[in-house]
C-alpha cells in the first residue's frame, strides 16, 4: 500500500524527499533517508538488521497515518492510474452494503 501514497504527501508530513517505483520499498527508502538525515556520519549498512525491522516497520505506521492524512484524490489518481485502489475501495464498499 505505501506505494500508492504520494512523494507530496510523504514530503508534506516529513519533509522526506523520496522517489520510488511500483516495486521498490517505501518504508525501507524512507526509513534510510531519515537515518541518514539524523546520523549523517553512520551507516545504515551497518546498523543491526533488528534495527533496520524496526525503523521500517515505525515508518509503515507512519505512513499510513501521517502521510495518508495528506493524500488528495488526485495525488491517487497520479499514483494510482489504473484505479486499483478505488476498486478496492469500491469492492468494499459493496461488501459493507450486501452485509457479507
Amino acid at each position: 500500500m505505501e506505494n500508492y501514497v504520494h512523494p507530496a504527501a510523504i514530503r508534506e508530513a516529513d519533509g522526506v524527499d523520496v522517489e520510488f517505483g511500483n516495486n521498490d520499498d517505501v518504508a525501507d527508502l524512507i526509513a534510510r533517508s531519515r537515518y541518514t538525515r539524523d546520523y549523517p556520519d553512520e551507516s545504515w549498512d551497518e546498523i543491526p538488521r533488528r534495527a533496520k525491522t524496526r525503523r521500517r516497520n515505525r515508518v509503515k505506521q507512519w505512513l499510513n497515518r501521517a502521510a495518508v492524512e495528506r493524500m488528495t484524490p488526485e495525488r491517487l489518481a497520479e499514483q494510482d492510474p489504473q484505479g486499483e485502489v478505488r476498486s478496492w475501495l469500491e469492492a468494499m464498499l459493496q461488501l459493507i452494503r450486501t452485509g457479507r
